[in-house]
């Protein structure tokens, strides 16, 4: 479990659940190192260099790669429906499996709800945008508000080509030149800064 710190209205954000398959294969990691298929002996450890390598890929370009499950607690919120804030991590994935929730607790303390129909998202935005036509109104001028959102694409094919190989690129840094070498190749890699530079949508990397 990865926490966040972001500016607000977030005053923290943890991933709590992780996606459940990752931008490329081991199988396609094999093909890129020019190993046998059914060599199997290396399969873990590839499968743990290309989660760690989606992670450093995400936190260099602030995205989310493939269906990852997000949780921030709030800021103050406004209740007006004609405002919004911007979910951190995109793309923002909505649909009846990956909804956006967001609970709150009251002046009594009890945890509330807010209905479906009163949260709107967008994800055609990027970032995508949360609106709330509900009042989150709490003790003390705080909301005490969480939202739970996801980010990322469902098919792992639909990340864009440039990642994948960056990711691969990454992997074979980490596979074949273990120990401290290693990231001396990943931070200071022209290739890898290219293909990430060429996805990156707030112009950063």
């Amino acid at each position: 479990m990865v926490l966040v710190t972001t500016p607000t209205p977030f005053r923290s954000i943890v991933r709590i659940e992780q996606p459940p398959v990752e931008p490329v294969s081991v199988f396609e990691a094999k093909q890129h190192l020019r190993i046998e298929a059914d060599m199997a002996d290396d399969d873990e450890l590839l499968a743990g260099l290309i989660s760690a390598a989606r992670v450093a890929v995400e936190s260099r370009l602030g995205m989310t790669l493939t269906a990852t499950k997000w949780r921030a607690k709030l800021g103050p919120w406004s209740s007006c429906s004609c405002r919004g804030y911007d979910v951190p991590y995109p793309p923002l994935l909505v649909d009846d499996d990956h909804p956006v929730e967001i609970t709150y607790k009251d002046h009594d303390g009890t945890t509330i709800t807010v209905p479906a129909d009163e949260i709107a998202a967008d994800p055609t935005e990027v970032p995508g945008r949360i609106q709330v036509s509900h009042s989150l109104s709490g003790p003390c001028c705080e909301t005490n508000a969480t939202i739970t959102w996801w980010g990322g694409v469902i098919v792992p094919s639909q990340v864009p080509a440039p990642i994948r190989a960056a990711i691969l690129r990454i992997v074979g840094a980490l596979y074949t030149r273990r120990g401290d070498t290693a990231e001396a190749i990943i931070t200071a890699d022209p290739g890898v800064d290219a293909m990430l530079a060429s996805c990156s949508i707030f112009g950063r990397y």
